[in-house]
């Protein structure tokens, strides 16, 4: 077997490595999208899996999320800080779980094939992450209906578990035990 090994060729080879490796880099890269919270000592999340969650907890909790943006910020922190304590008692295969569902979200390659949004978290606005999430709701591969069922039954329960929101689900709280 005979290589060509032309100047021309030399040169398309090489450019071509070169086009490969700067892509690779690109799509292996994190998001560079962080949000702080240094009032709060995580024990699980990251400041990324926090930009994460930032942007996809509007719309999964649409109708119930405030459309004031002090409100809403507040009301960020919060539900972060309950996800994060709530994943900290989770069993350690649900963590692992989580922690490869956060993982790839934070790649810019994994959130544009699993998200479909070539833009940041930090750019994603509520309308678009509805999208996101209706689509892994929808989906044909059972992985991201996991996907969605996971983050989703984490932060509803975390939601709807904080007292201040009981009101929203029309539920009195729970019963009061009256020891003799």
């Amino acid at each position: 077997m005979s290589i060509n090994a032309t100047r021309r060729r030399f040169l398309f080879l090489g450019v071509s490595a070169g086009v490969a490796t700067a892509l690779g880099v690109v799509a292996a890269w994190p998001d560079s999208a962080a949000l702080e919270d240094d009032a709060h000592p995580y024990g699980f999340l990251t400041t990324q899996d926090r930009a994460i969650l930032a942007a996809l907890a509007p719309a999964m909790l649409a109708g119930t999320w405030p459309a004031d943006a002090a409100k809403a910020t507040a009301e960020t922190l919060t539900l972060l800080r309950g996800i994060d304590t709530a994943l900290l008692g989770m069993p350690p295969r649900v963590r692992d779980d989580m922690r490869k569902l956060f993982g790839l979200l934070g790649r810019q390659a994994g959130r544009v094939l699993v998200a479909g949004s070539f833009a940041g978290w930090a750019q994603v606005d509520p309308a678009r992450a509805a999208g996101m999430i209706q689509s892994w709701r929808d989906h044909a591969l059972a992985l991201m209906q996991q996907a969605y069922g996971g983050l989703h039954d984490l932060t509803m329960g975390v939601w709807y578990g904080n007292p201040d929101h009981f009101a929203d689900c029309a539920y009195a709280g729970p019963p009061t035990l009256k020891l003799n």
